[in-house]
């Protein structure tokens, strides 16, 4: 989404990956099955670096992917998290003009609006550091 029109006729916008007005959920049915599957990623990375076949795993992996065989151990940990995480998040964006929060229904290109009941609406996304 690059940008989203508002109920009240604001434009929300969609132009970085750290803008304070949107964030992400999971719902709650598939979370624990995401933690599964992470941690079966890593078990099985380091299963495999254990036995001398890292490059052979990544390969296997990763393949399609935009990294090499001399990823980082850090890459690749970003690497398995995000196979699972982007298939099971669901994007959220508030409002800055009415507050109303948009979530992304099942992974698709429609969002389903909710408007805050309580006059305390303003950065409920932002990151705690950010408010004033």
């Amino acid at each position: 989404m690059s940008k989203l029109q508002c109920k009240c006729g604001f434009v929300i916008h969609d132009y970085q990956v750290d803008i304070p007005y949107k964030g992400a959920i999971i719902p709650n049915g598939p979370f624990f099955d995401f933690f599964d599957k992470v941690q079966e990623g890593i078990e099985s990375f380091v299963e495999a670096t254990k036995q001398g076949r890292r490059k052979e795993w990544i390969e296997e992996r990763l393949s399609g992917s935009t990294y090499s065989t001399d990823i980082t151990d850090k890459q690749l940990m970003g690497e398995i998290f995000g196979q699972y995480y982007f298939d099971l998040r669901r994007l959220i964006y508030q409002c800055e003009n009415c507050g109303r929060i948009w979530i992304q229904q099942n992974n698709s290109t429609a969002f389903v609006p909710f408007l805050p009941d309580a006059d305390n609406w303003k950065n409920i996304l932002f990151d705690d550091s950010e408010v004033e």
